[in-house]
C-alpha cells in the first residue's frame, strides 16, 4: 500500500475514533495486562509449598506459548478463516493498514486501539485457551505444576501485549533503551512491510518459532 493510501486510511479512521469519546488507550492497556496479572496473582495464591522441581513447567509453557503466538499470528490474524473473520479484519486489515513499515509509531493514546487486542480477547486467551491446558498439566503432574502453568500463560500474555505496544512506540521513547528491544522492533517493522506481512516475523516476544520455521527475516 502506498504512503498516500495509508494517510488516507488513517484520516478516515479519525472520525471513527471520535465516535469513541470515552476510549482511553492507557485504560485499555491497563485492563488487558492488569487482568492477566490478576490471573497470575491468583495462581500464586493457590500454590501450596511448591518445590524447585515444579518450576520446569514455566520454560515449557513459555516455549509452547511462543508457538501458539506464532501460529495464531500467521494463520487467523493474516488469513480469513471461516468463523474467525473478525480477527483477520482487526489485525490483517485494520492494524496493518494503519501501521506500515514507513509509519509504525503511535503518536496518540487513541491509536493504541489499533495495537492492543480487544479487551474481550483476554477472556479467550487465558481462561478458555490457557485454562484447559493448565488444568490438564495439573491433573497429570500435580496442582502446583498446574497453577505455575497458568501463571506462566498469564505472564506471557502480559509480556506479548507490552512488547507489541513497545514496538509501536516512537524510537525516541525511553523504552527503546531496554537491551535487545531495538532489534525486536526492527523485526516487527519488517513484518509491517506490505510485501512481508504474510511471510515473515510472526513472533513478537522472541523469534524462536520464526527461526525454527524459517520465517525470520532480519533485513
Amino acid at each position: 500500500m502506498s504512503e498516500r493510501h495509508t494517510r488516507k486510511y488513517r484520516l478516515g479512521k479519525i472520525p471513527e475514533m471520535g465516535s469513541r469519546p470515552r476510549y482511553r488507550g492507557e485504560l485499555h492497556y491497563g485492563f488487558t495486562v492488569g487482568f492477566a496479572l490478576l490471573i497470575g496473582c491468583w495462581s500464586i495464591s493457590r500454590l501450596d509449598h511448591p518445590s524447585w522441581m515444579d518450576l520446569w513447567v514455566i520454560p515449557l509453557i513459555i516455549i509452547y506459548a511462543n508457538f501458539v503466538e506464532y501460529f495464531v499470528h500467521r494463520i487467523p490474524l493474516h488469513r480469513r478463516i471461516p468463523g474467525l473473520g473478525v480477527l483477520y479484519e482487526r489485525h490483517g486489515i485494520q492494524h496493518h493498514r494503519y501501521f506500515t513499515d514507513r509509519d509504525i509509531s503511535i503518536i496518540s493514546p487513541l491509536q493504541m486501539y489499533y495495537v492492543l487486542f480487544p479487551a474481550v480477547a483476554i477472556v479467550f486467551f487465558i481462561p478458555l485457551a490457557a485454562g484447559p491446558v493448565s488444568f490438564l498439566i495439573g491433573h497429570l503432574f500435580g496442582p502446583n505444576v498446574g497453577w505455575l502453568a497458568l501463571l506462566a500463560s498469564a505472564g506471557y500474555f502480559a509480556w506479548y501485549e507490552t512488547f507489541h505496544l513497545a514496538n509501536h512506540l516512537p524510537m525516541s521513547h525511553s523504552v527503546h533503551r531496554v537491551p535487545g528491544l531495538s532489534a525486536l522492533c526492527k523485526y516487527h517493522r519488517l513484518h509491517h512491510h506490505p510485501a512481508y506481512s504474510k511471510q515473515y516475523n510472526f513472533n513478537v516476544t522472541f523469534p524462536l518459532a520464526d527461526w525454527i520455521f524459517g520465517t525470520l527475516k532480519k533485513e
